[in-house]
């Protein structure tokens, strides 16, 4: 598994992103990277509008804001502080991750902005010039298509006494004449069965309004969801929401919070991958001395045509479906590393030229991210394991 750099936070489903690969060649000796500093990539913006957004995150009390210039895109980051344990449990936000938020939320408002997960942007300050050397122009592609977009949270709040009164009425006609103990094992499902509805109901009004939906999540007492709007969008969300049909809304409140950086559907990351990860990949898909893309194509679909369940008993069809996943994530590993297009090693890559690429690696979201793809957790499809907020400073 790759390892993300940073905290704990959501992610993009695979499919969704491209990778920067690492530019680490055999020609660069690793002690190139001396300044070993942690520094915390905040996000891409035009380089235009670098310098006015670096003094508009600077009215923010935190870190000094640098900018790293591209060709037509330029790296807003700032020093990396330590988080301080967290005590007795705490789980409250560290100071330096909210500056990090704050400053987030105004680069998004102030105009087309790429944001950094902040859960995975934190590396070494020697190596930001050859990470980002590759990447200027997906970049900049990532931001023409995602810069202008937000994500809101909209979110469904029950007046609790209204609610259960009416439920109870609706049980005791359903149970009339029956115990109280038959009405406390209905009640449950009737308030579930209501949310269910309601769920239904939001997602119908929603979806003509919004780019994407993220989702649902439920508690007692109310419902969220984030969507991914572009500028000006909530406009359009908050009439449909005064759309929705009253007789099961009725007990219900409506908030809508934003904009925020699309840190759901669209962020960047920053990943690494280690030598060892790289070893067990190759060995998974019995490769050759060397590889090229195709040839590495080419044998991921003979491992997993040998490994798929069809051609397995029915006893043992759960565990090569595992076996499948298991060898399409190696695939996609050491294919995210061969060297791209124009680079010296292309063509030809040895594993032990791969295991020289292992490192720190961009992975930017594609243009073409589909419609209504729902977030249901962390990226398996790129193999990123993530870290926990007591972490950070192991991985810093």
């Amino acid at each position: 598994m790759a390892q993300i750099i940073g905290p704990l936070s959501g992610g993009l489903q695979g499919r969704d992103l491209q990778v920067i690969r690492p530019l680490l060649d055999t020609s660069m000796p690793a002690h190139v990277v001396t300044d070993m500093r942690p520094t915390r990539l905040l996000g891409f913006v035009s380089a235009r509008s670098a310098s006015a957004l670096q003094s508009a995150l600077a009215t923010v009390a935190g870190p000094a804001v640098a900018v790293q210039r591209g060709p037509e895109v330029a790296l807003l980051m700032q020093a990396e502080l330590k988080t301080p344990p967290i005590r007795r449990g705490r789980r409250t936000k560290p100071e330096g991750l909210q500056t990090v938020q704050r400053r987030l939320e105004i680069a998004c408002q102030a105009g087309p902005f790429l944001a950094m997960d902040p859960a995975a942007a934190c590396c070494p300050t020697g190596i930001i010039p050859r990470l980002l050397e590759a990447a200027w122009s997906s970049l900049s592609d990532a931001l023409a298509a995602h810069g202008a977009r937000h994500q809101w949270d909209v979110i469904v709040r029950r007046l609790a006494q209204p609610t259960v009164s009416r439920q109870r009425v609706a049980i005791e006609e359903r149970c009339a004449g029956g115990s109280d103990l038959a009405m406390s094992e209905v009640m449950p499902n009737s308030l579930r069965e209501a949310w269910a509805e309601r769920e239904a109901a939001l997602l119908a009004v929603l979806k003509p309004s919004v780019l994407a939906l993220g989702q649902v999540c439920h508690s007692e007492t109310q419902m969220s969801i984030t969507v991914l709007l572009p500028a000006e969008g909530d406009v359009a969300v908050k009439a449909a929401l005064a759309g929705l049909p009253k007789e099961i809304f009725a007990d219900c409140t409506f908030d809508m919070h934003g904009p925020l950086p699309p840190l759901s559907f669209s962020a960047v990351k920053l990943a690494k991958v280690g030598q060892g990860e790289v070893v067990r990949a190759w060995r998974r898909l019995d490769l050759p001395e060397c590889v090229d893309a195709s040839s590495l194509h080419w044998h991921w679909r003979l491992r997993e045509a040998s490994a798929h369940s069809d051609r397995k008993p029915k006893t043992k069809a759960a565990s090569a479906d595992a076996e499948v996943i298991e060898i399409t994530k190696a695939y996609h590993l050491l294919r995210d590393l061969l060297p791209a297009p124009g680079m010296a090693l292309e063509g030809q890559t040895s594993m032990a030229q791969l295991l020289q690429r292992a490192g720190h690696r961009l992975i930017v979201p594609k243009c073409d991210l589909p419609r209504f793809q729902q977030q249901t957790g962390p990226n398996d499809a790129t193999q990123i394991e993530t870290l926990d907020a007591e972490s950070l400073e192991a991985a810093m």
